[in-house]
């Protein structure tokens, strides 16, 4: 979770899951990952079409990035030890971020539908910023 301040919080949902079930301790290290080596990363990366760096809190360009660091975590799941359960929730997330960009054709013809797929070109539009 993120503050409104950009800090990334760590609390009761690294640990335990809605239902009341504990997470596995490869959620928390994929979560970490997540923010770490993703939304950090597009932070600090520079975008060809406009200078800019890769991120965005409005529009597609949210939602790709976020799709951008599921895919990674799904692709590195077994290597952070995270369930089954735990891996279909990321996919759902995924999927649901996707279904966000569904109606802008920029993003949908450079980002597989399929979750955790490799080869997709995340750079967002700057008017996505």
């Amino acid at each position: 979770m993120t503050s409104a301040n950009g800090e990334t919080l760590i609390g009761r949902a690294a640990f335990i899951d809605d239902d009341g079930s504990p997470h596995t301790p490869g959620w928390l290290a994929s979560t970490i990952a997540h923010e770490r080596n993703i939304h950090i990363g597009q932070l600090y990366a520079v975008n060809p079409v406009d200078s800019g760096n890769n991120w965005a809190n409005k529009g597609g360009g949210y939602h790709v990035n976020e799709i951008q660091a599921y895919d990674f975590e799904i692709r590195n799941a077994s290597r952070f030890g995270i369930s089954e359960t735990e891996l279909q929730t990321v996919i759902g997330r995924r999927n649901a971020a996707y279904d966000l960009i569904a109606i802008y054709p920029f993003y949908t013809a450079r980002i597989s539908s399929t979750a955790g797929s490799t080869g997709n070109n995340y750079w967002i539009l700057p008017g996505d910023r």
